[in-house]
């Protein structure tokens, strides 16, 4: 089975007004639409190669990729779950997520995602 090259995409999608941009990859145009359309993100054009960076991308299968990382940041739990950001940010204000401390951005910790996700009751507290 040969697997054929991801082409990088641009999308944009509008957050309490704002416009905010992603990059998603795909194998074609016909499947970026696909996977815009199923994530309400409108397709700008091919994006331009990736400089040397450690942006997360939105891929064709965010599951399985996100899977990788200790982290998620509030967008990533956002497309994963499908869930808004005032919501993550109330489960965070209820402890139910726990960001990592001392740092500028909000990362929680992939375990408690998992356990939020199963409905173990416990979710992220100890």
């Amino acid at each position: 089975m040969s697997h054929l090259p991801l082409i990088r995409f641009a999308g944009v999608f509008s957050f309490n007004g704002e416009a905010r941009h992603v990059t998603l990859e795909a194998v074609s145009l016909v499947e970026a639409r696909l996977i815009a359309e199923r994530w309400a993100v409108g397709i700008t054009g091919e994006a331009p190669p990736l400089a040397v960076s450690a942006a997360r991308t939105l891929r064709k299968h965010p599951r399985e990729e996100i899977d990788d990382f200790l982290t998620y940041t509030v967008p990533e739990i956002e497309a994963v779950l499908k869930i808004s950001r005032p919501t993550i940010y109330r489960l965070i204000a209820r402890k139910i997520f726990r960001p990592v401390p001392g740092i500028r951005h909000k990362l929680i910790p992939r375990d408690q995602v998992v356990k939020f996700v199963a409905g173990s009751g416990k979710h992220g507290r100890n």
